[in-house]
């Protein structure tokens, strides 16, 4: 008789002898980051550009603000599900390696699906083959974010993730200082961060580094890519995440079903608002930190149990949650990769219509596939070697 295969989370907390105290799952939050990483999608793979002015267009148009919400988020789940009642450490390096079993094999998976097209612009000179190696081996190793102008290499999606790889690193030392410290301590790094988060796009507009006018989604500029994707800027999102759940945790208040409620409908409501009014504010304030209030309310709101979070728990919601991963990383590749198909068997190509709506399906049912046949068995199997080795 075999015994029952160990479920993920069981085997994450052996690799981190961390001790198993029950909490509450939370699928609601799983659930948004399906309709996080699909705004991600649609703002990357379809036209919005040639759609009529609507608010379906500027929703479209501001998807990037999506990724604040995923770094924030980030650092809530991480500490609801690394901190203990005995505020213990977390011992770095199997934490290193139970985060890495969660990210890597989907993100070499995306950069072998986008291989050819990233050699081919190599071959044509783009840079040249020098820089063209150098940029590989920083996207290989998740160091990309850390040489901003080098962050879209390969595969546009994977700088986040690079960023994140930082956020790993500084979460086991940033964890304890927080976790052990007063609550007052917390309000005061929670404040700084929403601080730091806008102050730094903020000041980018008023020293205008770069020298440009009003810099869009399209544009490059040095100090406007650092401001975007280098780890330190954005830091003060992450470490709000952890502030949050600190808060969560240890102030019953906020997992009041009606104090739930009024921060799904105040950070929805806020996130709303802003994005209605997005061609009216400047870039550089949307893509980093305006939005990082509202998010963090309904990150708070969606972690308890209202009507709005039952509705999310929806078995098929969450399934798509779980799959937003591969949908993030993967929907790039997949995009060159159908749209070179478009291309060749229609005069609109990947412009039109039915290709987005046919693509748009086509990349959720292969991010299912993926999570299912790659992500979940690549880290079962990296984490139970690792287990097998301790």
């Amino acid at each position: 008789m075999t015994s029952a295969p160990l479920q993920l989370d069981t085997i994450e907390r052996v690799v981190l002898e961390t001790p198993q105290y029950t909490r509450v799952h939370l699928p609601a939050l799983t659930a948004a980051r399906f309709f996080a990483a699909f705004g991600v999608l649609v703002f990357h793979c379809t036209a919005w550009q040639l759609w009529p002015d609507s608010v379906a267009r500027t929703i479209a148009s501001t998807g990037y603000v999506a990724v604040a919400f995923f770094f924030i988020l980030s650092g809530f789940i991480l500490t609801y599900t690394y901190w203990t009642p005995d505020r213990a450490g977390i011992r770095p390096i199997a934490f290193y390696k139970a985060r890495l079993a969660r990210i890597y094999p989907m993100y070499m998976l995306a950069l072998l699906l986008a291989l050819p097209f990233y050699a081919k612009a190599v071959l044509n000179g783009h840079g040249g083959a020098s820089q063209g190696i150098r940029d590989a081996l920083l996207t290989v190793t998740l160091q990309q974010s850390q040489v901003p102008n080098a962050a879209l290499t390969w595969n546009p999606p994977g700088w986040s993730l690079s960023t994140e790889a930082f956020f790993y690193l500084v979460f086991p030392l940033a964890l304890p200082f927080l976790v052990r410290g007063s609550l007052k301590r917390v309000g005061v790094v929670a404040a700084l961060s929403v601080i730091a988060a806008i102050g730094l796009p903020v000041l980018y507009l008023v020293t205008n580094p770069d020298g440009l006018g009003s810099p869009t989604y399209a544009t490059e500029a040095t100090w406007l890519n650092a401001l975007r994707y280098h780890p330190l800027a954005r830091l003060p999102e992450f470490l709000l995440g952890i502030c949050l759940a600190r808060f969560f945790l240890e102030l019953p208040v906020l997992r009041a079903p009606r104090v739930g409620m009024l921060m799904t409908v105040a950070g929805a409501g806020g996130v709303a608002t802003v994005l209605a009014f997005a061609d009216h504010i400047p870039y550089v304030l949307l893509h980093n930190g305006l939005l990082a209030p509202a998010f963090a309310a309904l990150i708070l709101g969606l972690a308890t149990s209202t009507p709005v979070t039952k509705a999310l728990s929806a078995r098929w919601i969450v399934l798509l949650g779980e799959s937003s991963y591969a949908l993030y990383i993967l929907h790039i590749p997949l995009f060159m990769l159908a749209g070179s198909v478009a291309r060749r068997v229609a005069f609109e190509g990947d412009e039109s219509a039915a290709f987005t709506l046919v693509f748009l399906v086509f990349a959720i049912a292969v991010s299912i596939a993926a999570f299912k046949a790659v992500e979940v068995p690549a880290r079962r199997y990296l984490l139970k070697r690792r287990v097998a080795t301790t």
